[in-house]
């Protein structure tokens, strides 16, 4: 988990406030700690952060249920365009993972949709074609 505040102001001028933000990627699939994500709720909770990005695209779909407990206050940003592959995943399927997310979540508390940290390893084709299938998800997804 990488903890990281970011300034808007640099890039905004007229923002006046800090969003922090919490990385919660699965490096690689591999699981270095015992246990599970749920012990880690309420420390979650007591940051203050304004969203957290979660990594999911190669983890157990269980894992995300741990986050239902997460304070409404904290926005989640949901990875769903898994870089890892040159595949490039349908607007269809990427709108299906969006949705089983709400289901667990809950209505209303995926704030952001985006690919897995990384483009840097795919041939500019292959992330042009994945970010135009997230696109078209977001509107299948807003449009159900």
């Amino acid at each position: 988990m990488a903890v990281g505040c970011e300034s808007h102001q640099s890039r905004w001028p007229s923002c006046e406030v800090s969003r922090p933000c919490i990385c919660v990627s699965g490096i690689m699939t591999a699981r270095v700690q015992a246990g599970g994500w749920g012990s880690l709720i309420d420390l979650l909770n007591a940051l203050h952060v304004d969203h957290i990005f979660m990594e999911t695209c190669r983890r157990p779909p269980d894992e995300l249920e741990a986050f239902r407990d997460l304070s409404p206050a904290i926005g989640v940003g949901l990875d769903v365009v898994d870089i890892k592959t040159t595949e490039i995943e349908t607007p269809d399927n990427i709108a299906r993972a969006i949705e089983r997310a709400e289901t667990v979540l809950g209505s209303g508390r995926i704030r952001y949709v985006h690919p897995d940290c990384g483009f840097r390893i795919q041939p500019h084709p292959v992330c042009g074609g994945k970010i135009r299938a997230l696109v078209k998800s977001r509107n299948l997804f807003e449009s159900v």
